[in-house]
């Protein structure tokens, strides 16, 4: 890397190999863009996990960083008594709100036995332990900060170059270059791992990327991240899964097992659970599902609480299965009411996570966003309508509609990989509906609806 603030300089006679480019003419650029992740994949190897991606429960978007140990020991009744482990929910992720203070991340009084107590009575139970952590974030008012500046990213000027934002206030990012603030950083995951934590969901990780000026000046901003996650990845050890959120994408792959593909669902301020929401994050979502071969893809926590209605819970239900990979709940479970508890095992739901990774969003392309984003929190200002809405993978096929008006989609049998002109029959896979089509196929949606069908070719 050798971006403005970030130069690579070389000596006279000295080379660097630059990573390769890809370039295809193709008439579907969606099907481009997952040849693109071979591509990728071919060059650096993925991060692979022998078993299924994770499926659970987590605590940030219903208790946030109030979260206390009864949240977690309600919820460890809830997976396994009300059936949510049964239909596949196995994970618990601990998040944000345990910890004393970013960089300390030792328990606080809230968590009265243990970080490794809780892990222990969580694998009891038979879930899988999983823990949130910011690795390279130390807030300034800690001794960490303050006795060690040499750890931290500083400007050309000898500044620190912060974190911070509106509220979580600022922090130093350590320099991993800095052979103490490596094996910082190792006791940090090595903590958590020794607890008995078994899924580790690291977050922030964007800031170990910032261009400024390093204790080893020879690093690039992406090799120093680069050695980071390298780190990371050998003290967590073979049996720990990792997802990465808030990282950037390509330079995060081999590194990780699983990489989130979204802003969040729920934004702290707020607190409320909004069908605009899930539209925001479908856009997102829709954007990265070619990048299934590279990793286990995270579309953030699945809520289907009020202020939702049930009908525009069960669209935000199917919009982050289409692209699951990774799908953990975020309502509290023990006030679930029983009608929404149940799209969460709806046969179609379980249908769509089966597939094991994102359908195809066939009109990835078809819906332009006209406008200039320039703050995250204000793209949920954008049309609803702005984001894929048809989808299919290995004879599932989806529509799926946020705005507030009816749709209808037109789909020729070749995008599901059939010969032009092929006779296929829909069944309804969450509702009683059964269609023929020859060539191609039409699909209709309602305001804010989602349907799923099973596509089967038929004799002409």
């Amino acid at each position: 890397q050798g971006t403005p603030k970030d130069p690579l300089i070389l000596a006279p006679g000295q080379s660097v190999e630059m990573d390769p480019v890809y370039v295809r003419f193709t008439r579907d650029p969606v099907i481009a863009l997952e040849d693109y992740a071979e591509a990728i994949a071919a060059v650096v190897p993925p991060l692979t996990w022998d078993g299924d991606p994770q499926t659970g429960w987590a605590t940030w978007y219903e208790f946030f960083a109030d979260v206390t140990e009864k949240n977690v020991r309600d919820h460890i009744a809830a997976l396994t008594e009300q059936g949510y482990a049964e239909a596949g929910y196995r994970g618990l992720q601990l998040d944000d709100g345990y910890q004393r203070e970013w960089g300390d991340w030792h328990v606080n009084e809230k968590f009265p036995s243990g970080l490794d107590q809780l892990a222990t009575d969580i694998d009891a139970a038979g879930l899988i332990p999983g823990i949130w952590i910011a690795p390279f974030l130390v807030d300034t008012d800690l001794p960490t900060f303050n006795d060690n500046p040499d750890w931290f990213l500083k400007d050309a000027s000898g500044e620190f170059v912060l974190y911070s934002d509106a509220i979580n206030g600022p922090k130093g990012v350590l320099d991993v270059t800095h052979p103490e603030a490596a094996d910082f950083l190792r006791g940090v995951i090595r903590a958590r791992v020794d607890d008995g934590f078994r899924y580790l969901k690291l977050d922030f990780l964007y800031a170990g990327a910032y261009e400024a000026v390093r204790h080893d000046p020879r690093v690039t901003a992406l090799q120093a991240y680069n050695q980071a996650l390298d780190l990371m990845r050998e003290e967590a050890g073979d049996g720990v899964y990792l997802l990465a959120s808030g990282q950037p994408m390509l330079p995060t792959v081999g590194h990780f097992h699983a990489a989130r593909t979204s802003i969040d669902i729920v934004y702290t301020f707020y607190r409320k659970t909004l069908l605009r929401g899930s539209a925001n994050i479908a856009r997102y979502n829709a954007a990265r599902a070619w990048m299934q071969p590279l990793y286990d893809l995270d579309p953030d926590n699945l809520c289907v609480r009020p202020k939702m209605t049930v009908g525009q819970a069960w669209t935000t239900t199917v919009s982050n299965a289409l692209v699951a990979g990774n799908v953990f709940l975020g309502d509290d479970l023990t006030k679930l009411a029983p009608e929404r508890a149940a799209l969460l095992a709806d046969p179609a739901t379980l249908a769509m996570l089966d597939l094991r990774g994102p359908m195809r969003p066939l009109d990835l392309f078809d819906h332009p966003v006209d406008k200039v984003i320039w703050a995250a929190l204000l793209d949920v200002l954008l049309r609803a309508s702005d984001t894929a809405q048809v989808w299919y993978r290995d004879g599932v096929l989806a529509i799926v509609n946020f705005d507030k008006a009816p749709i209808s989609r037109f789909v020729d049998v070749e995008r599901l990989g059939l010969p032009g002109g092929s006779a296929v029959r829909l069944t309804g896979l969450d509702h009683e509906e059964t269609r023929e089509f020859t060539g191609k196929i039409l699909l209709s949606a309602e305001p804010e609806q989602a349907l799923l069908y099973r596509v089967e070719p038929l004799e002409k």
